[in-house]
């Protein structure tokens, strides 16, 4: 199953659909991140949706940037999330929603 990721304003509208991420993919990134007790990335839901706002990325970002040497990860995966944290961070009312299977 694929989760979309996408960049939505605050009427939860899609500004821009990022692309998709494999279930399997997103749930080693989850294993990883709640190993590691990160704050944010171990709160991602793969059945539900997950929204992080703005300064919630600066955390997620922080997070991710711990995770580029794991090489298991699909580099794939991280950019699409690093576009959107970038896309994000440079703008105000929009968010990271990650929509669940």
């Amino acid at each position: 199953m694929l989760i979309k990721v996408s960049i939505i304003d605050e009427f939860n509208e899609v500004e821009q659909e990022l692309g998709t991420i494999e279930q399997d993919d997103l749930k080693l990134l989850i294993k990883i991140a709640e190993e590691k007790d990160f704050q944010c990335l171990s709160f991602l839901d793969i059945t539900g949706d997950t929204i992080f706002n703005k300064k919630q990325l600066y955390q997620v970002k922080k997070e991710i940037g711990l995770l580029n040497d794991i090489h298991e990860l699909n580099q794939q995966m991280i950019n699409i999330i690093n576009l959107g944290i970038d896309k994000i961070l440079s703008e105000d009312y929009l968010y990271l929603k990650f929509e669940g299977a």
